[in-house]
């Protein structure tokens, strides 16, 4: 690990425990590689606490020329955020005034609720969870509001991919891309994780002056191990809200999460994220998460090869863009049958992708049963050649 890589994490801790002491204190800046670290932190999404930590430098440690591009990332990733929010406000109000539930989560919600301001995460689209059946109502909402599908298809197609998906894009020209969810962990849990399973958990939040509905606290935390575990923790502002939620949020009850994640099939996941956020960032270990955490060995495993994967960059690595097929995606759901049947619709369930690559009829579409594992080997094989 980079010294740049330790600071980013000192700087994480400081935000966890709320401290104020300078986290360059006791480093030579001379001997610190500022690209790499602001480009380290980009990826990481982690900027928004790197930037004000830079500018408070003492002694003139940074030049006019970075201070200058620090300033430009900082107005860019929060023009973006406030677009980001608008949109959110006004696609929950006018939806929810045609009677159709609708709950956004990840994205600017989830920055206010965790760090206070919905500038503080960095994301590529606004996500919404609403129920199957009303699906192609929300399209047509979002269609009368200037958007458009970023894939069109018919509407015989549109039905057979909606059973074969859980989300669907659509964009903005001003620049907006929003994400339509009808279960939000891709379908990687045993239960689907949907408006019906969370609509009787949900909370209100204000949101730039409006009351928005978003997860409820365990459920929230739940999704959170699940999602950064699905997409290999790829970036580390994910573990970080984590360890936030965990730690700052009083209404949390690791006693109910667990519980929700036993029900889901995936309570082994949501210790190894749990035990692996408070390790990174050295927060204490939940007993109730250190006596499952022991209990499974190769929970430990996991998180000992986890720590070393986290910084990519350092190794002169990219930032992994998914791990459907990650060893502790595969074992760490709580059962042979879990097990079992995440394999099968990994491995043969037809994703967005497989429709892109070769556009079938309707009538064909059992087809893509077939063609997924091909590809999947394909791939597989063009990145062995690749790297051999």
């Amino acid at each position: 690990m980079k010294i740049e890589d330790e600071l980013l994490l000192l700087l994480c801790g400081k935000a966890i425990h709320k401290e104020s002491e300078d986290i360059f204190a006791g480093y030579r800046y001379s001997n610190l590689d500022v690209d790499y670290l602001i480009n380290t932190a980009l990826h990481q999404g982690l900027f928004y606490f790197l930037y004000p930590e830079l500018l408070r430098c003492e002694g003139g440690r940074l030049s006019q020329s970075e201070k200058e591009r620090l300033k430009r990332i900082a107005l860019q990733l929060a023009k973006r955020a406030m677009l980001k929010a608008a949109e959110l406000v006004r696609i929950v109000e006018t939806v929810s005034r045609q009677g159709i539930p609708i709950i956004p989560f990840k994205g600017p919600i989830l920055a206010q609720y965790l760090y206070g301001d919905f500038c503080a995460r960095d994301c590529g689209d606004v996500d919404f969870l609403i129920k199957p059946e009303n699906v192609e109502s929300v399209i047509s909402v979002l269609e009368e509001m200037g958007y458009k599908r970023l894939f069109s298809m018919g509407e015989e197609v549109l039905a057979k991919y909606l059973q074969i998906e859980s989300e669907l894009q659509l964009f903005h020209p001003k620049g907006v891309v929003v994400e339509l969810h009808w279960e939000a962990t891709g379908r990687f849990t045993h239960l689907p994780v949907d408006v019906n399973l969370l609509q009787s958990s949900t909370i209100e939040e204000v949101f730039c002056g409006k009351k928005i509905p978003q997860f409820g606290d365990n459920h929230l935390l739940v999704y959170l191990c699940i999602h950064g575990s699905r997409h290999g923790w790829s970036k580390l502002e994910w573990l970080f809200g984590v360890a936030c939620l965990l730690k700052n949020d009083k209404r949390i009850s690791l006693e109910k999460t667990l519980q929700i994640a036993k029900q889901l099939g995936c309570q082994k996941l949501v210790v190894y994220s749990l035990y692996l956020a408070c390790t990174v960032f050295k927060t204490p270990i939940p007993e109730l998460v250190n006596t499952h955490a022991k209990a499974q060995r190769r929970i430990l495993q996991l998180v000992d090869k986890s720590i070393n994967s986290l910084f990519p960059l350092a190794q002169g690595g990219d930032i992994k863009r998914g791990a459907r097929f990650a060893v502790e995606n595969i074992i760490l759901h709580d059962t042979a049958w879990h097990v079992i049947r995440y394999l099968i619709k990994q491995v043969f369930w037809p994703r967005m992708a497989d429709v892109k690559y070769i556009p079938l009829p309707p009538w064909a579409f059992f087809l893509y049963y077939l063609f997924r594992p091909f590809r999947l080997v394909t791939e597989g094989v063009k990145v062995m050649l690749k790297r051999s």
